[in-house]
């Protein structure tokens, strides 16, 4: 009869029972050694690298890393690829000289990992995954490039739209090191700079956008509105007069062609004509109620301006300039309580507006109920006045001082 085929068992009862004149640190040592080789042979290597951990062993650890290294492989083919980098780092841990043997793999387990992300348009965990790739293989980065480039824009994408500026910019701007002239990504950092009231900037990247892609109505407007806000009235016209039929947008184009006709034409009447169609739109309503206002006010009709300077202001138009030219025409009609209040409001939006304290305090002077105080309210807003330079209120503080 042959011999009948040993089984594991059989093999580790004979480790457990032999015995040897070893001192019993040295016979268990053994003992973890011959049983994790037995696991090996028969193939269970996570109980070998149980029993090969026990010994601590430089020498072992070699071993352990080649079994580290077979779990990794295994994994690596049946495509779980987070175990299968879990293992060979472990086998890399115990081993260095594994590292440049294993890069390859590690690099392709991360790229895999950040594909599946990636097709479940979880970009941000794509991006680490594919970072990681990267920094361990080099020759990655150009084959990565288009998944980079549409992960980062992606994620600076949606950051935008939730309005986290400063990290919708900090993706953008990784995107644009991999695609500068991308249509997407030259809108997006220009919309980021408007938000951040860099217009220089955002005018870089929109007159990029339509050297490279052609002016389209929105991307005008857009430029139109940048000149505007930088001042270049000029510029800001040549754009308007591109979309001024284009219902959508006319209200906009209207409202700087009217701005340019009245600061650069020096065409008030011109002006008068187009603002109008600019109070049709939401955006340009209040400021199109301004000029008109301001119009007036140059031609002295002073009820007209105070009509339109209303306007802006329940528009939202709420700044110093709009409540003080109001003031000024509801003194020219000698309403003066009127005056006084917008010229409150003047000061509550700018405390350091001296000139408005100095009319308040003429007013009060001049035309206040002394009864109330506004005796006392003269003499304080003109020694404000005063200390901030304004030479009338001098002049004026010593005669109301002197008849106290």
């Amino acid at each position: 009869m042959g011999k009948k085929k040993k089984t594991k068992t059989d093999a580790l009862r004979r480790l457990i029972t032999l015995k040897k004149p070893y001192p019993t640190e040295v016979r268990i040592l053994r003992l973890y050694l011959w049983t994790a080789e037995c696991y090996e042979k028969i193939g269970s290597i996570e109980k070998a690298l149980a029993y090969y951990r026990k010994l601590k062993s430089q020498k072992i650890k070699k071993k352990e890393a080649v079994l580290y290294l077979r779990l990794g492989e295994k994994a690596f083919k049946q495509k779980k690829y987070f175990t299968a980098l879990k293992n060979f780092n472990r086998a890399i841990d115990l081993d260095k000289t594994l590292e440049e043997k294993l890069k390859s793999k590690i690099s392709s387990s991360y790229i895999q990992i950040g594909k599946r992300f990636y097709n479940q348009k979880k970009y941000e965990k794509a991006i680490q995954y594919f970072v990681k790739a990267v920094k361990t293989d080099k020759s990655q980065k150009e084959k990565l490039k288009d998944y980079l480039f549409n992960a980062y824009l992606s994620v600076g994408r949606k950051q935008f739209i939730s309005g986290m500026y400063s990290t919708a910019y900090d993706y953008l701007k990784k995107a644009e090191e991999i695609k500068p002239d991308n249509k997407k990504l030259l809108y997006y950092l220009g919309k980021i700079y408007i938000v951040e009231n860099n217009y220089k900037k955002a005018a870089q990247y929109f007159e990029k956008y339509t050297s490279k892609y052609g002016e389209n109505p929105e991307t005008v407007s857009i430029l139109a509105r940048i000149y505007a806000k930088l001042g270049n009235l000029k510029k800001a016209k040549d754009y308007a007069e591109k979309i001024a039929n284009i219902p959508e947008y006319s209200g906009l184009a209207n409202y700087i062609m009217g701005a340019y006709s009245l600061y650069y034409e020096k065409n008030p009447t011109k002006a008068l004509q187009l603002f109008p169609e600019s109070t049709k739109t939401g955006s340009t309503q209040k400021g199109a109620y301004y000029y008109i206002g301001r119009i007036y006010y140059d031609r002295k009709n002073y009820l007209r301006a105070i009509t339109y300077l209303t306007k802006a202001i329940k528009k939202g138009h709420k700044k110093e300039k709009v409540y003080y030219l109001r003031a000024l025409a509801y003194l020219n009609l000698k309403d003066y309580r009127k005056a006084i209040n917008d010229l409150s409001s003047v000061i509550k939006l700018n405390p350091e507006n001296g000139k408005a304290y100095f009319l308040r305090g003429k007013l009060y002077y001049e035309r206040g109920n002394y009864i109330r105080g506004e005796y006392r309210k003269a003499i304080e807003d003109l020694e404000k006045a005063a200390s901030m330079g304004v030479k009338e209120a001098v002049t004026l503080l010593e005669e109301a001082r002197s008849k106290r």
